[in-house]
C-alpha cells in the first residue's frame, strides 16, 4: 500500500491531512456514474452530514439522482446545481444507511471516524467492515 499524505474530501473537494476524515458509504447514484460508493469526507463536511436535521429529513427511497427531465448539457451548465443536489442525495444516503442499522448521527459519525483511522493504517480492512455495515 503507498503510502498516504493527504486526500481530498469526496463532498468538498478541500484536502484532509494524514489521519483525518470521516469514512462513510453512499448509496446513492446517478444517471451518469452509477451507485457513489466509498466517500472520505472531512470533519467541515462531516459537521453538515451527521446532524439531527439531516436524521429527521432523511426518508428510505431509492437513492438515484435523476435531474428531472434536464438535458446532460442542461446539467453540465448548471454543475453547481447538480453538484448541490448530488451532495444531499450522498448526505440522506448515508443517514439512511446509519439509521438501518439503528445508528444516530453522534453514533454514526463516531463509527465513521473510527474506519478512517483503520483505513489510514489498513486500508482493506476498513473498506471490509465498511462494506460489512449493510449486510447489519
Amino acid at each position: 500500500m503507498a503510502h498516504k499524505e493527504w486526500c481530498i474530501c469526496d463532498r468538498c473537494n478541500k484536502g484532509i491531512a494524514v489521519d483525518g476524515g470521516y469514512l462513510v458509504w453512499s448509496e446513492a447514484s446517478t444517471a451518469y456514474a452509477g451507485e457513489v460508493g466509498v466517500m472520505l469526507i472531512c470533519e467541515e463536511c462531516a459537521n453538515q452530514v451527521f446532524t439531527e436535521k439531516v436524521w429527521k429529513q432523511t426518508r428510505p427511497m431509492d437513492w438515484e439522482f435523476q435531474p428531472s427531465g434536464d438535458s446532460f448539457a442542461e446539467i453540465a451548465a448548471s454543475m453547481k446545481g447538480f453538484t448541490d443536489k448530488l451532495m444531499h442525495a450522498n448526505d440522506f444516503s448515508i443517514a439512511t444507511r446509519a439509521k438501518r442499522r439503528g445508528l444516530g448521527p453522534v453514533e454514526a459519525c463516531q463509527e465513521a471516524r473510527e474506519l478512517t483511522q483503520l483505513w489510514w493504517t489498513n486500508e482493506a480492512v476498513a473498506l471490509k467492515r465498511l462494506r460489512a455495515q449493510k449486510k447489519r
